[in-house]
C-alpha cells in the first residue's frame, strides 16, 4: 500500500471526496445516481485505503469499494438491531478480505 504523508492524506485522491451520495444508502439513490456511485468507486485509486479505513473505524452507512456498509441506527427492534450489525461486520469482513488484492489490482500510483 502506498505510503501516505500525513494520516488521512489518501483521502484527497477519493473519487468520492465532497459527494453526500457516498452516504446514502443505495435504496434512496436512483439507479443512475447508484451507478455513478459505484463507477466512481470501482475507478478510485484508493480503495485499498478505503477498505483499511472503513475496516480499522467499523464504518457504517457509507460506500466503500462499490459496496455500500449498512448504516447502524436506531430500528425498530433489538433483533433488527442485530441483524444490522452483523450484516455491516459482514461486508466490512469481506472488505477485508479483498483487500489484498485490491493492493495488488492498484499497485502504486
Amino acid at each position: 500500500m502506498k505510503t501516505w504523508l500525513k494520516s488521512g492524506e489518501w483521502q484527497n485522491h477519493a473519487n468520492c471526496l465532497s459527494d453526500s451520495r457516498f452516504l446514502i444508502s443505495p435504496e434512496r439513490l436512483t439507479e443512475g445516481e447508484a451507478d455513478d456511485v459505484e463507477y466512481l468507486c470501482h475507478t478510485c485509486n484508493v480503495r485499498p485505503e478505503c477498505i483499511k479505513h472503513c475496516v480499522d473505524t467499523e464504518s457504517s452507512g457509507v460506500w466503500c469499494a462499490s459496496v455500500f456498509i449498512p448504516e447502524i441506527s436506531i430500528p425498530d427492534s433489538p433483533k433488527r438491531a442485530k441483524e444490522i450489525l452483523e450484516e455491516a461486520a459482514k461486508v466490512r469482513g469481506q472488505l477485508k478480505e479483498s483487500l489484498p488484492e485490491e493492493i495488488k489490482r492498484r499497485g502504486e500510483f
